[in-house]
């Protein structure tokens, strides 16, 4: 059953690869008659590992790429929360900063935060590493995000940051949930909650 938000709300959700992200803000759109994007665009998704591949994994380059795509996915939602419609969102602010410094492609992006929408609500999944290494198994091809995040080290440097940015403006309010002991269906159940109280 779809039950609107009583006000529209940005959502996002954030977490390392694996962790079922896509699956939750699905249904959690779906539940609340949301418009579900993510960041990022599907309209890009040809046209990301080309880019990917040209700038390489490191390249600071690859990082300014990845804001754009949240800077736009911001002005897209705030022109839906104007119109009166809540947004889910598949990665936002916090996945671009988090996986620029665990790769090493850090840049100064201070100009750009300033012109974020802050999220209502950010939920971030969290699922054991060998949990998530089996669900990225049967994607066809692993990408350099992926395999950074099942990578001991690359997994610790994330989930530092991720923490380190919960505090952010742009996160608004954090709510943390283990994808690794509640089903898609009980998490997705638990925001609309949360989203509804």
């Amino acid at each position: 059953m779809t039950r609107r938000a009583r006000t529209p709300m940005l959502i996002v959700l954030e977490g390392l690869d694996g962790c079922g992200k896509s699956t939750v803000a699905r249904l959690v759109a779906q539940r609340l008659g949301a418009r579900l994007c993510k960041t990022p665009d599907s309209s890009l998704d040809g046209a990301r590992a080309q880019i990917e591949e040209t700038f390489g994994a490191r390249s600071p380059a690859l990082t300014l790429f990845y804001a754009s795509t949240v800077l736009a996915a911001s002005d897209d939602a705030r022109a839906e929360l104007e119109r009166g419609r809540t947004v889910v969102l598949d990665r936002y602010w916090m996945s671009t900063l988090a996986y620029a410094r665990a790769s090493g492609r850090d840049i100064d992006l201070e100009g750009v935060e300033p012109r974020l929408l802050p999220a209502d609500l950010t939920v971030f999944l969290h699922a054991n590493r060998l949990v998530r290494a089996e669900r990225l198994g049967s994607r066809c091809q692993l990408s350099d995000h992926d395999l950074l995040s099942v990578n001991p080290a690359g997994e610790a440097a994330l989930l530092a940051t991720y923490r380190a940015l919960a505090a952010h403006r742009i996160a608004g309010r954090v709510l943390v949930l283990d994808s690794t002991k509640e089903s898609a269906r009980q998490i997705a159940r638990r925001v609309c909650e949360e989203v509804r109280s």
